[in-house]
Parts: C-alpha cells; sequence; structure tokens
C-alpha cells in the first residue's frame, strides 16, 4: 500500500534502536505538571472495570401491558 510505511528501518533495526535506550532516559514524573503524572494501579483499575461494563441495547422491564388507542 503506497503510503503505509512509516520509516525506512528493518525490524532488526527498529529491536537494535529499542534495546540501546538506556533505562535513565526513561519517564520520570518531575511533580510540576499534573496533566503528565502516570496513573496509579487504581486509577488503571477503573478503566479497565468501566470498558468490561456490558454494551448494548438495555435490558427491558419484563413486564408488558397491551393498550388499545382509537383514533378519529
Amino acid at each position: 500500500m503506497p503510503g503505509s510505511k512509516t520509516n525506512t528501518m528493518s525490524r532488526n533495526e527498529v529491536l537494535t534502536a529499542i534495546r540501546a535506550i538506556l533505562l535513565e532516559n526513561d519517564f520520570v514524573w518531575d511533580g510540576k505538571h499534573e496533566d503528565d503524572r502516570p496513573a496509579t494501579a487504581e486509577e488503571l483499575g477503573a478503566v479497565i472495570a468501566s470498558y468490561r461494563t456490558k454494551r448494548g441495547r438495555p435490558a427491558g422491564s419484563g413486564t408488558k401491558e397491551q393498550v388499545a388507542i382509537r383514533l378519529d
């Protein structure tokens, strides 16, 4: 597909580059910007639980009553 390739690196070159990243260069929150704060385990659990809720049409009440309407 034209335009689907995002870089010219081979898979092995990408893996080598990833392995070369030092752990001290990993992200560490500086405590200044709340938007950059990593999520806690409780926050992640809440997000995961929200995706596990049942989707789709809600269940009906289970009780039905027949109604007749006569219009002119």
